[in-house]
């Protein structure tokens, strides 16, 4: 941020409780990561109703298909990134869209219950 003269643009908070009161203030949730494991991040983005532009990476693409519960991305394309965000701000419908879509896919594939019952199988499985 220094190297850019972006200090005033920026605010880097640390570590933070409030995850859910930051998300109800935003209208989009951007996700530019280059890698993830398997994010919690966009689960919880998905669980509020965020519409999301995120990038198509591992983890992510196994959480968001592209133009149903958000929009993907390539990593390090930013213009990639600002046309998604235009898109959404442009039309707030779909962006509506995506987000109650988002929050349907989450409630159905991602809830603890569901996590739960799957890690019983795999020991079952052994």
């Amino acid at each position: 941020a220094k190297s850019l003269d972006l200090q005033g643009c920026l605010l880097f908070t640390g570590r933070r409780a409030d995850i859910r009161d930051i998300l109800a203030a935003l209208d989009i949730v951007v996700v530019p990561s280059l890698q993830e494991g398997f994010p919690v991040l966009t689960l919880e983005a998905m669980a509020m109703e965020k519409p999301m532009v995120a990038t198509a990476i591992d983890g992510i693409r196994e959480q968001i298909t592209n133009g149903k519960e958000g929009l993907l991305v390539p990593p390090k394309d930013s213009s990639a990134v600002a046309e998604a965000v235009k898109r959404l701000v442009d039309d707030p419908s779909y962006a509506r869209s995506l987000g109650n879509n988002a929050r349907a896919r989450v409630v159905r594939d991602f809830s603890i219950q569901k996590m739960i019952r799957e890690t019983i199988k795999v020991y079952e499985a052994l």
